[in-house]
């Protein structure tokens, strides 16, 4: 699949540049040098832009961490500060499509794999596993109700503890609002995360219908 390897290489780039990065260097290296680094070694035509520079270096430096390959990188201060809090995340979509088909973007496979550009294991029942981006993003279903109400126990990979998703629909014959809540979000990562809804996921889904 085109899009399933497009995320392999740009992965791959990243990760190659942050090890050679860190591996150059003559000191430790803060978060935002390894972000520079990141953009000057990896073409624009992976990551074209800041927010794809910004989300491929903290996925791909947090995993490498959690596999061991790197020591944990030094983030700004005020994350320092406020590390072990937990925050909770609200946001409003509006989309140009019924409940129904708002719902097959969350619980198909096949068109999550199509707005996601990657692989994804979905399975729409209590209990049922779903799996994206190669597993950067699992978790497990706890309340299923069609057209209407998704729960997720959602895990990043890297984090220690998971959050809780809701996802809830409203809409009529010709629109929906897609309320989504997501519990226990480390507060240090609470401003990508809000980002990440809107570049990748719950706005990718919203820029189909569009």
């Amino acid at each position: 699949m085109p899009g399933l390897k497009t995320s392999r290489e740009k992965h791959r780039a990243v990760e190659t540049a942050i090890l050679d990065a860190l591996g150059s260097a003559r000191r430790p290296l803060s978060y935002e040098e390894i972000a520079d680094e990141v953009r000057r070694r990896v073409s624009k035509e992976l990551l074209p832009d800041a927010k794809a520079v910004a989300w491929y270096t903290k996925t791909v430096q947090l995993d490498l961490e959690h596999r061991g390959k790197i020591e944990r990188v030094q983030r700004p201060l005020r994350f320092e500060l406020s590390r072990g809090r937990k925050r909770k995340l609200r946001q409003l979509y509006h989309m140009k499509a019924t409940p129904q088909q708002v719902w097959e973007m969350l619980v198909d496979p096949r068109k999550i794999e199509a707005w996601s550009g990657a692989p994804a294991v979905m399975e729409a029942a209590v209990g049922g596993r779903f799996s994206l981006w190669e597993g950067e993003i699992y978790g497990e279903n706890l309340e299923v109700v069609g057209e209407k109400r998704l729960v997720q126990r959602w895990q990043e990979r890297g984090w220690k503890e998971p959050s809780k998703v809701t996802f809830r629909l409203r809409g009529t014959a010709e629109d929906t609002e897609v309320e989504l809540v997501q519990q226990d979000i480390p507060e240090e990562r609470l401003e990508d995360i809000a980002q990440g809804w809107d570049d990748y996921y719950l706005g990718a889904i919203k820029r189909h219908f569009d």
